[in-house]
């Protein structure tokens, strides 16, 4: 772990696989779980700079109660800690209490300032990430943010290949609420002010897809409860991401995607 200095991106701690020479490589985590809740793009708002500072794409899972997903919970706060001893007054990372269930927020700035990387250049724009080209209007204005390598989150869908697993790019808009998904993230601190203001983030990297069908089946439902032809319809009352029987049959997948392993190249909790 060290802290990273930088013109090409924002200063903080991070935790870092040292290279040889002057390199040195960040440590990308990863954790499954159902989407709780997402602020995916494409990104929308005011377009004032107080705003754009402050612009987020996040998404929060839980794992249902799944023990592999609270172990998972544990070894982030772990991580915190090893944080903690180098950045003074650092804040604990959140955990969010959703009710039966814990969970984490994984977020990402849309901008960052270019006082705080000066160097810094703006990253290829795909476009569906930007169906509504709010990011190069911005970029074509000129405002003093960029939308760099370092705010850039990717988004896929694992899908069969001949051999192996693969994964597919997809537009962000193609998640819902009840997906399992796999997350990569990386583990910052940044120093506050004053003391005790240091604060932790788990930094969003990737959003990949592995299986949808439960969320799936509601839509289908759903569309076809709408799609009537003019009979009357009892009104369609709200439902939670998963009732109690989807939640075991969850469960059981969340435990057998533990048991299977993660196959990525990169750190996994």
């Amino acid at each position: 772990m060290d802290e990273h200095y930088s013109a090409n991106e924002a200063t903080c701690w991070r935790v870092t696989w040292q290279q040889t020479g002057e390199y040195s490589e960040e440590v990308v985590f990863h954790i499954q779980g159902v989407i709780e809740d997402k602020k995916l793009a494409p990104v929308k708002g005011d377009r004032s700079a107080k705003k754009l500072r402050h612009l987020r794409q996040s998404i929060v899972v839980s794992g249902l109660g799944n023990e592999g997903f609270d172990k998972d919970v544990e070894a982030v706060m772990d991580v915190y800690a090893i944080l903690a001893r180098h950045v003074q007054g650092l804040k604990p990372i959140e955990i969010k209490d959703l009710g039966r269930y814990s969970g984490l927020e994984f977020s990402s700035r849309v901008f960052t300032p270019k006082n705080e990387a000066p160097n810094m250049e703006w990253a290829v724009i795909d476009e569906t990430v930007d169906s509504n080209n709010f990011l190069r209007d911005m970029k074509a204005s000129g405002v003093g943010y960029v939308y760099g390598d370092e705010n850039v989150v990717n988004f896929g869908a694992e899908v069969a290949g001949k051999e192996k697993k693969k994964t597919e790019t997809i537009a962000p808009h193609q998640f819902h609420v009840g997906d399992i998904v796999d997350i990569a993230f990386a583990v910052i601190a940044i120093e506050g002010r004053g003391a005790n203001n240091g604060v932790a983030k788990l930094l969003l990297r990737s959003v990949t897809l592995l299986e949808g069908k439960h969320t799936q089946a509601w839509i289908k439902k759903k569309a076809m409860l709408g799609s009537s032809g003019g009979r009357k319809v009892n009104q369609l009352r709200k439902r939670a991401a998963f009732d109690d029987e989807e939640v075991e049959v969850t469960r059981k997948r969340l435990k057998q995607m533990n048991l299977d392993g993660n196959e990525s190249s990169s750190a996994t909790l």
